[in-house]
C-alpha cells in the first residue's frame, strides 16, 4: 500500500485532515480485514468542500478513465461513529426534516386553533398578537375612516337611559344619566379574514386603552351644556370586535342639555325635552348615523330604552325618535334626537301652593261674622292675609324663570291676591257706613233736644173768629196739627226719620211750622238707608265671597284641563307631520 501525498488535481482541493490512498485494482493486500477504511470507487466518492467555498454542497469527482482508482476517507468523526458517510448523512437529513416538520405543525396547530385541546380555554398570548396585528400602524391608520374614499360610514346609535336626575324650569335644562351604544363596521379589524381559525371566537372584548389605537365617530350632542365620562372605579367603557369587523363601542355618560320650555299652562303643563345626537365634523358623505345597530333591521322606536325611575316633579308620559339634517356653514349633517315627553305632578303645587292659598283667602271671611265694632281685629285679619299672599306669590315667582307672559299659576295666585283684598276692602266700607250712620244718630239727636215739641190736648170743636181763623184766648196755647197728614209706617227705622215739629199757635194767635212735612223724595232716602247698612253689607258678604271663589276654581280648572289636554294633542300632530 503507497500513501499518496499529492493533492487531487481534478478537484482542485487541499486534503488536511484526511489521506488519500491510491492504488492499483489488482493489488490484493488493500483489502485486508484489518484496514480501517473502506474502499469506494471514485466516481461514487464525495469529495469534501473545499475551504474557499464552505457553502457550497459535497459533489462528485470525475471518473478517471486510465486506471480505476480507489478512493480511501479517512475522516475521525464519521469513522468513530462506525456508520458509512453516506447512511450517516441521509440519517441526519432526515432526522432534520422530521424535527422541522413538527415545530411547523406545533405552531400551525397554534395559529389554527387559539383553544388549548383540553379545556378550550383561549390562548391570551396569541390573542393579545393578533390585537396588535390588527392595529398594526403599517396596516391600520386611526386617522382615516373605515372605507375611505367610498360609501359613507354607517353609524348605529342605541341608548339605555338609567335615569333623568333634574328638570330645572329656571335654568330651562335637564340632566340626563345614559348609556350610549355606537356600532358600525370596520372591515381593517374583520379578524377572521386572517383565516387564523377565530371561528369560535363570537367577539373580542377589550378596555378603553386598546380604543385610543382605532378610529371612533367624532359624535356630539349640540344641546348640550356640559357632560362628562363615569369613571369610578375605573372608566366606564368597553370595545367589543366581531370576527366580521363589526365594532361595539359602549360609554356611559352624564350629560345636561338644553330644555326650552313654555309655562303658560304651568302647573299643569307637559315639557318636550329633546337630546341631540350628531357628527361634528364628518358631513353626509362620510357618516350617516341612524337609530338601531343596522338600519332597516328594527324600528326606530326600539332604539331607545329605559330604566324603571321615577321624577320628583315630572313622570315620563312618552318618547319620540326622530331623523333630521342640520344644515350649517360647513356642510351637511345627519342629527338624531330622542324627544322625550315629561307631564308635571301636580301634587308639590297643590299641597305646598294651591291649598294655602285657598286657605288664607278662606280666613279672610272671617271677618265677615266679626262685630263690625272690632276694628283692630277685622284690620289685623285682613292685613295678615294680604302679607301672606304677597309672601307666597314672591315665593314662587322667585323659583321660577322670569318670563313676559302670564302663567297659569299667576292667574290663580293674583285672583286669591283679589279675594283677600277685597275682604279688607269690605270692612273698609262696613266702617265708612258704620261710622255715618253713627254720626247722623247723633246729629239727629241733638236737633231733637234743641226743637223737642209740646203737646197740648186737641179739641174738637175749635172757635173761630169772623175771618174764619181759630179763636184762641189770650192765655192758651195749642198745637196745631195739619189735616191729612199720613201716619209713619211702623216698620220704619225712626232713628233714620227727623224729629216733625208741627205748626204751634202762640199766644200772638200766629201759627209757627218749624219742619215742613216730608214729600216723596224722603221716602226714598229712608228705603235706601235700610238697604245699605253694615249689617246688610257684611250679611251679603258672608254668602257673595265663597260662591264667587268658588265659580271661580269651577272654571279656572276646567279650562286649565282642556287647554293642557289639547297642547298634548296639537304636540303630537306637529310630530307627526314632522316624521311624514
Amino acid at each position: 500500500m503507497k500513501r499518496s501525498k499529492e493533492p487531487d488535481q481534478q478537484n482542485g482541493c487541499e486534503e488536511c485532515n484526511c489521506d488519500i490512498i491510491r492504488a492499483n485494482m489488482s493489488t490484493t493486500t488493500s483489502k485486508t480485514k484489518n484496514s480501517s477504511s473502506k474502499i469506494i470507487r471514485r466516481s461514487k466518492l464525495p469529495q469534501r468542500v473545499p475551504e474557499e467555498h464552505p457553502e457550497e454542497d459535497f459533489y462528485d469527482s470525475e471518473t478517471d478513465d486510465e486506471d480505476d482508482e480507489i478512493v480511501y476517507l479517512k475522516f475521525s468523526m464519521w469513522n468513530v461513529m462506525g456508520f458509512p458517510r453516506s447512511i450517516r448523512f441521509y440519517r441526519l437529513l432526515t432526522c432534520l426534516l422530521i424535527v422541522g416538520f413538527t415545530l411547523n405543525y406545533g405552531c400551525a396547530q397554534q395559529i389554527s386553533n387559539p383553544f388549548l385541546a383540553d379545556d378550550e380555554t383561549p390562548n391570551t398570548t396569541y390573542i393579545s398578537q393578533v390585537l396588535n396585528r390588527l392595529v398594526d400602524k403599517s396596516k391600520y391608520d386611526k386617522r382615516l375612516r373605515p372605507t375611505y374614499g367610498g360609501g359613507p360610514v354607517m353609524v348605529g346609535i342605541t341608548l339605555h337611559v338609567s335615569s333623568i336626575s333634574a328638570v330645572s324650569e329656571v335654568d330651562m335644562d335637564f340632566t340626563i344619566d345614559f348609556y350610549l351604544r355606537q356600532t358600525w363596521q370596520d372591515p381593517r379589524l374583520a379578524f377572521g379574514k386572517l383565516d387564523l381559525g377565530f371561528q369560535k371566537i363570537k367577539s373580542l372584548t377589550v378596555g378603553v386603552e386598546y380604543l385610543d389605537r382605532l378610529w371612533k365617530p367624532d359624535t356630539f350632542f349640540p344641546n348640550e351644556k356640559k357632560s362628562f365620562f363615569h369613571t369610578s372605579t375605573s372608566h366606564n367603557s368597553f370595545l367589543r370586535i366581531d370576527p366580521d369587523g363589526r365594532v361595539l363601542l359602549s360609554q356611559r355618560l352624564t350629560v345636561t342639555a338644553t330644555c326650552p320650555m313654555q309655562l303658560k299652562l304651568f302647573p299643569m303643563d307637559t315639557q318636550e325635552c329633546k337630546l341631540e345626537i350628531e357628527s361634528y365634523g364628518y358631513t353626509t358623505a362620510d357618516i350617516e348615523l341612524h337609530w338601531g345597530k343596522i338600519k332597516g333591521e328594527e324600528p326606530a322606536i326600539k332604539a331607545v330604552a329605559f330604566d324603571s325611575f321615577g321624577l320628583p316633579q315630572f313622570y315620563r308620559t312618552g318618547y319620540r325618535v326622530n331623523v333630521t339634517e342640520a344644515v350649517t356653514s360647513s356642510g351637511r349633517y345627519v342629527r338624531l334626537y330622542v324627544q322625550m315627553i315629561l307631564s308635571r305632578n301636580l301634587g308639590f303645587y297643590l299641597m305646598n301652593i294651591i291649598i294655602p292659598s285657598m286657605l288664607i283667602v278662606s280666613i279672610s271671611w272671617v271677618s265677615f261674622w266679626l262685630n263690625r265694632e272690632a276694628s283692630p281685629a277685622r284690620v289685623g285679619l285682613g292685613v295678615t292675609t294680604v302679607l301672606t299672599m304677597t309672601t307666597l306669590i314672591t315665593t314662587t315667582n322667585n323659583s321660577m324663570p322670569k318670563v313676559s307672559y302670564i302663567k297659569g299659576l299667576d292667574v290663580f295666585l293674583n285672583f286669591c291676591f283679589i279675594m283677600v283684598f277685597a275682604s279688607l276692602v269690605e270692612y273698609a266700607v262696613v266702617s265708612y257706613w258704620n261710622k255715618r250712620q253713627s254720626r247722623r244718630r247723633q246729629q239727629r239727636k241733638a236737633r231733637a233736644q234743641n226743637n223737642e215739641p209740646t203737646e197740648m190736648p186737641m179739641f174738637t170743636n175749635y172757635p173761630t173768629t169772623p175771618a174764619g181763623g181759630l179763636a184762641v184766648s189770650p192765655n192758651q196755647s195749642y198745637v196745631y196739627r195739619p189735616p191729612g197728614l199720613p201716619s209713619v209706617p211702623p216698620d220704619c227705622d225712626c232713628r233714620a226719620i227727623p224729629l216733625v215739629q208741627y205748626a204751634q199757635m202762640t199766644n200772638d194767635n200766629t201759627f209757627h211750622q218749624t219742619i215742613p212735612f216730608p214729600k216723596m223724595r224722603r221716602k226714598r232716602s229712608i228705603k235706601c238707608q235700610v238697604q245699605c247698612s253694615p249689617a246688610k253689607i257684611d250679611r251679603c258678604s258672608r254668602a257673595v265671597f265663597p260662591l264667587t271663589f268658588i265659580i271661580f276654581n269651577v272654571l279656572y280648572w276646567t279650562v286649565m284641563r282642556k287647554l293642557a289636554e289639547n297642547a298634548i294633542v296639537r304636540d303630537f300632530q306637529e310630530f307627526k307631520n314632522n316624521v311624514e
